[in-house]
């Protein structure tokens, strides 16, 4: 049976949720989720989607994503897919997918685009990864600090805004896509 089409709007905002198989871990270090962040900023920059949002979950990724091409997202997320299990396979000495399926998405109202991306954000307290909005908004502080380092994102905001989990920001990816 073929599979269904994704529905897919250039310049409409979408969440993207990839698992990992049989929900193992996917991410056992900073360095696995630097990597995983570089290369979504290759995939996006290459292929032409903005990138608002994302939390790198143990076991799976949620994206806040805008595609400005019909094939944007599905050719960022093939790219980065692909990249990171290969990656994946060769440090942990093993094969096969490290995939759970199709990636996930879906078309985001403009009228909840803030409320999805503090969804995403939020996400490791809701999981109970963080013990609360603040301890997720200091992890945050930390992964934007060293991402600013490797040059990886940007942030829209002062840091006094990220640690005030009340307010709401956004993160971008260094890049001709995100002016």
């Amino acid at each position: 049976m073929a599979r269904q089409a994704r529905t897919v709007i250039p310049g409409q905002a979408m969440h993207v949720m990839v698992r990992g198989n049989n929900r193992e871990t996917i991410f056992f270090t900073d360095e696995d989720r630097r990597m995983y962040l570089d290369w979504l900023r290759e995939a996006a920059k290459q292929f032409a989607c903005a990138v608002h949002a994302f939390a790198l979950m143990p076991n799976h990724v949620h994206l806040l994503l805008t595609p400005q091409n019909e094939d944007s997202l599905s050719k960022t997320m093939q790219s980065l897919g692909r990249r990171y299990a290969q990656y994946f396979n060769q440090k942990q000495n093993r094969s096969g997918t490290i995939w759970e399926g199709r990636y996930r998405s879906s078309l985001i109202d403009p009228d909840y685009f803030l409320r999805c991306q503090r969804y995403i954000e939020l996400n490791p307290v809701r999981a109970g990864f963080e013990s609360s909005p603040q301890k997720a908004a200091q992890l945050l502080q930390l992964i934007l600090r060293q991402a600013r380092r490797a040059q990886v994102v940007e942030c829209d905001c002062e840091p006094s805004a990220i640690a005030n989990p009340s307010k709401l920001f956004s993160i971008s990816f260094l890049g001709e896509l995100t002016r």
